[in-house]
């Protein structure tokens, strides 16, 4: 076995094993199969997390509309003035795309409980690309022309996984209360008939 070695890069090559010996410290030998062969594997795992990532539940962004508003307030897309005969609209747009079917959802507190908001009072309109619109009086979404601020939620969870009642303690996270679905709570100011 003839034996040559480079005393500057320690380096040492032997005939019988194509030029590269692990016993003595060297470098490894350049090439471009394990070059292609690791960008392989970095976009299979790169295809994997993003093919688990649209098997999730998508984050929506929500919009709500009603009376006009002030031109001194202040902007925010969850929070509405309304009149008890005011039309409220509920727009929801997915930030992503997903593979996975969803259902959305209006909630309202009702007294230690979250009630669904049922389809006789809410319009629900299908815009495309998994955007949904909702539309209702203000009264029926609040269950009642009370004047003050209201909470009501837009829940998104996998089709078939949203219930007609969830046992909510008020003050208790949304997050504990509706696990394993996404919650965007959305804020109605109800105003008396008057103004």
């Amino acid at each position: 076995m003839e034996r040559t070695s480079d005393p500057l890069s320690g380096y040492t090559a032997t005939a019988d094993r194509g030029g590269f010996h692990p016993g003595t410290p060297g470098r490894i030998p350049f090439t471009w199969r394990a070059v292609f062969g690791w960008i392989a594997v970095l976009a299979a795992l790169l295809g994997l997390v993003t093919y688990l990532g649209f098997l999730g539940i998508p984050s929506y962004l929500v919009k709500i509309q009603g009376l006009p508003r002030d031109p001194g307030a202040a902007f925010s897309p969850t929070y509405v003035r309304a009149l008890p005969t005011t039309p409220i609209r509920i727009d929801a747009f997915p930030r992503r795309f997903a593979l996975r079917k969803v259902e959305l959802a209006l909630y309202r507190e009702a007294g230690k409980e979250l009630e669904r908001i049922d389809d006789e009072s809410v319009r629900r309109l299908p815009t495309g690309f998994g955007a949904v619109a909702f539309e209702a009086r203000a009264a029926d979404l609040v269950a009642g022309p009370a004047p003050g601020l209201h909470r009501i939620y837009l829940v998104v969870a996998p089709a078939g996984r949203l219930p007609r009642r969830v046992d909510f303690v008020p003050g208790e996270r949304l997050k504990t209360a509706l696990s394993g679905r996404s919650v965007t709570t959305l804020q109605i100011d109800m105003l008396a008939d008057g103004g």
